[in-house]
C-alpha cells in the first residue's frame, strides 16, 4: 500500500475493505496454513520465519499474535508450508560456479592402435 515490500490481508468478500498491516519491517514470500486462521510470512529485517495467527471477527480480521519462529538461512530462495503445519520445505539459491575446462581427445583409439 505504500510502496515498501509488506504482509497485508483482508477480507476477500463483504462491505469490510480495510487492510490489516501483518509484518513490519518488511515482509514477502506469505503462506497460509492449515485452517485460515495462521499465515507465515519471512520478515525480510530480520530474515526469521514469522507466524502470525488470526481471528476473523465481525469487525474485520485481528492479528491475535505475531511470533518469530527461526532464522532463515541466507541461501533461502523460496519455501512452503505442509498442510498440517508441522513441515517446512525449503529451496535453496545455488551459487553458479566457473566450471573446470574440458579436453576432448578426438580419434584417441586411432593414437592407441598406433603404439
Amino acid at each position: 500500500e505504500n510502496g515498501d515490500f509488506e504482509i497485508y490481508i483482508r477480507r476477500f468478500s463483504g462491505a469490510e475493505k480495510q487492510s490489516v498491516k501483518v509484518s513490519t519491517g518488511g515482509g514477502k514470500l506469505p503462506r497460509w496454513g492449515e485452517n485460515s486462521n495462521e499465515l507465515f510470512f519471512v520478515n525480510t529485517s530480520s530474515r526469521q520465519l514469522m507466524l502470525a495467527t488470526l481471528r476473523s471477527t465481525n469487525a474485520g480480521i485481528e492479528i491475535t499474535k505475531i511470533q518469530s519462529l527461526f532464522n532463515l538461512p541466507i541461501f533461502l530462495e523460496d519455501y512452503d508450508v505442509s498442510h498440517h503445519g508441522d513441515q517446512i520445505v525449503m529451496t535453496r539459491h545455488l551459487e553458479i560456479q566457473k566450471s573446470s575446462p574440458l579436453t576432448m581427445a578426438v580419434n584417441w583409439y586411432i593414437e592407441l592402435e598406433k603404439k
